[in-house]
């Protein structure tokens, strides 16, 4: 390993052992020098449409969160890395509960253009008298396009 690299890896450990005991601006330093590294590598893995700053942002404030963990025997950029990697799976796993969810709250509340599409039969006593008698005055058409009610 070349001099400057050691010195420079010599720097930001420096750095980073400031932040663990607190300093704000060395927080600031080490933000500012990282902060487009991590933004990066969550662009790259980053397979949800989460905005990489965002996620980027959240890393450093559990950085500045959990400081005091910080042990020279790593880089800072491989500590910073570990807190991406973390906070990118968790923001991956609660963005597939969401669609999870939402796909099972579809599946138990349907639409009513989708009931109406399954059996328009068992729909057409329930819509109003005005909707069957002017079926092209209604938004009928939309949902089964140039059907009337009455073909049913």
């Amino acid at each position: 390993m070349g001099d400057s690299l050691k010195k420079h890896l010599c720097e930001d450990t420096q750095l980073m052992l400031r932040v663990a005991r607190g300093n704000s601006q060395a927080f600031t330093k080490i933000y500012n020098k990282y902060f487009s590294f991590v933004t990066d590598y969550i662009a790259t893995h980053n397979r949800h449409s989460g905005i990489p700053e965002d996620i980027a942002q959240e890393v450093f404030s559990r950085v500045w969160y959990n400081r005091a963990k910080y042990r020279p025997n790593s880089s800072v950029k491989t500590f910073l890395f570990g807190y991406a990697k973390n906070v990118l799976m968790e923001e991956q796993n609660r963005l597939a509960k969401a669609v999870t969810a939402k796909q099972n709250w579809q599946l138990r509340h349907p639409t009513v253009s989708s009931i109406i599409m399954s059996d328009p039969k068992t729909v057409r006593p329930l819509l109003p008298v005005s909707l069957i008698k002017y079926p092209e005055k209604s938004m009928w058409k939309s949902i089964v396009g140039t059907q009337s009610l009455l073909d049913y």
